[in-house]
């Protein structure tokens, strides 16, 4: 019994001293214009790049033509190995090589034009511009496309 009574004023004052230093004092907060306010980062038109609409289709070109190449080299690798397996030679295999880098620097451009087509045209292009109207009467009726390429 004699023991029990210390260990329990013992851990009211280890929980005391616990609870005062969890408690923030009024002074150790900040004022409210310590830290100032700024403006909600928006994407909106302000921040894209206003490229026209052509850019990006020139760039779809661009990959499409780099990606049909690319396939051509392909296969022409593809038969340089077949020919090297056929006739072994040092010629052969220097030009399964020639054949074999043309196809990887013709992959790597076709893919780097590929992703910097698709930034332009998900973050620099403006889709929205143009207009279109319909309209009816007793008369007769129209619709007009009017759009920028």
């Amino acid at each position: 019994m004699l023991v029990r009574a210390p260990l329990r004023q013992l851990a009211a004052i280890i929980l005391a001293l616990g609870l005062l230093a969890a408690a923030p004092a009024a002074s150790a907060q900040p004022p409210e214009d310590a830290f100032p306010r700024r403006a909600q980062l928006s994407l909106d038109r302000e921040a894209r790049l206003d490229a026209p609409r052509w850019l990006t289709w020139t760039g779809l070109a661009i990959t499409a033509g780099l990606g049909t190449v690319t396939v051509w080299s392909l296969v022409q690798t593809f038969e340089a190995r077949d020919h090297l397996d056929r006739v072994p030679s040092a010629a052969n295999e220097n030009e399964l090589d020639r054949f074999a880098r043309r196809s990887w620097l013709l992959a790597a451009s076709t893919a780097t034009v590929a992703i910097s087509t698709f930034l332009v045209a998900v973050l620099g292009t403006r889709w929205d511009e143009g207009e279109m109207q319909a309209w009816a009467a007793p008369n007769g009726g129209g619709l007009r496309l009017q759009r920028v390429f």
